[in-house]
């Protein structure tokens, strides 16, 4: 900018310069037509050098100088012309660099407005290249607490055969019994077998989500010493099975059994009385607790482990065409 100003000023100087020396050179033009001799009195006409078309120099000598003063004006007002073009220019080209650093700035901090934690400030002064950068530590937003998932019951299907159950065998045994062996019928309003074939017949309520429970039931037996009797509980599958018995000579006791066996085998002896002809069994099965009754009379309390749930079986041996036989059974739920 200092040399095209220094270019400008030398300009106008040298054209100042030339226009005084027009002046002087037309003031100073003199006209010697010959030479005199040593005696000749010389006259010398000075007259200055007239504009072409002016014939006198009369007038005044502003007339001369405004061309002159025109032209300087002119001269005067292309310089500030050029001077203000030259820095209009610079101002433009200014201009375009500044607005390229904002847009470097403005894509900087785009960029930056993506992290969470980086903030990129602006300066509020002039502009400038340098960017100030502030570092904010983002706090972590808090996770949404997720309830725990609540758990779904899974729905148990109801047992097949409902408790309280009762059967008085007067129409037949119910539809629920499931017989496993022997010939099982209904004779004078009670359940009994008509085969002799000298091994265990079986006919069962077959529900394994029974548990705890209270069996009552009326039985006949008729006083033959090849006959046997049982009442098995919490039949669940497996080998042998767990119930009441009374054997050929009408000892009672809590018993294991099988399919095979000739006679139930008692498990801590028999029991503390003899069955009679006739009787009413009362039996109960609770946890681990298995307690017989006849007539109300405690026969025999034991506790075993193993036997948790299961339905019941009525079980019986006979050699003789007088078999025993059931009636008024009912089986009610316990705590």
């Amino acid at each position: 900018e200092i040399e095209v100003e220094k270019m400008v000023v030398d300009d106008i100087k040298d054209i100042i310069l030339y226009g005084r020396d027009w002046l002087k050179s037309k003031k100073s033009s003199t006209n010697i037509s010959h030479q005199p001799d040593s005696d000749t009195v010389i006259k010398i006409v000075t007259q200055p050098m007239l504009p072409p078309g002016k014939t006198t120099t009369d007038g005044p000598m502003w007339k001369t100088l405004v061309p002159l003063a025109v032209v300087l004006g002119l001269l005067a007002c292309v310089a500030v012309f050029g001077i203000g073009y030259y820095f209009n220019q610079k101002q433009s080209q200014l201009g375009l660099e500044q607005t390229k650093v904002a847009v470097q700035q403005t894509q900087v901090a785009a960029a930056q407005a993506i992290q969470p934690t980086l903030m990129v400030v602006q300066p509020t002064t002039a502009p400038s290249s340098t960017l100030q950068v502030i570092v904010i530590t983002a706090t972590p937003q808090p996770m949404p607490t997720v309830p725990p998932a609540t758990a779904v019951p899974i729905p148990t299907s109801a047992p097949a055969i409902q408790l309280p159950f009762s059967d008085n065998f007067d129409k037949g045994p119910s539809p629920l019994w499931k017989v496993l062996s022997g010939n099982w019928i209904t004779a004078d309003g009670r359940y009994t077998i008509t085969n002799t074939e000298g091994h265990w017949s079986l006919t069962a309520l077959d529900e394994p989500s029974w548990k705890n429970y209270r069996i009552q039931v009326n039985v006949n037996n008729p006083p033959w010493n090849t006959n046997e009797l049982g009442v098995l509980v919490r039949v669940s599958g497996g080998a042998k099975y767990l119930g009441f018995a009374v054997s050929n000579h009408s000892r009672t006791s809590w018993a294991m059994l099988t399919l095979n066996d000739n006679w139930a085998k008692p498990i801590t002896g028999f029991g503390n009385m003899d069955a009679p002809t006739k009787f009413d069994l009362d039996m109960e099965v609770s946890g681990n607790q298995f307690i017989a009754r006849i007539n109300g009379a405690e026969s025999q309390r034991i506790s075993i482990s193993g036997y948790d749930n299961g339905g019941i079986m009525l079980g019986i041996l006979c050699n003789v065409t007088a078999c025993p036989s059931f009636d008024n059974l009912k089986i009610d739920p316990l705590p």
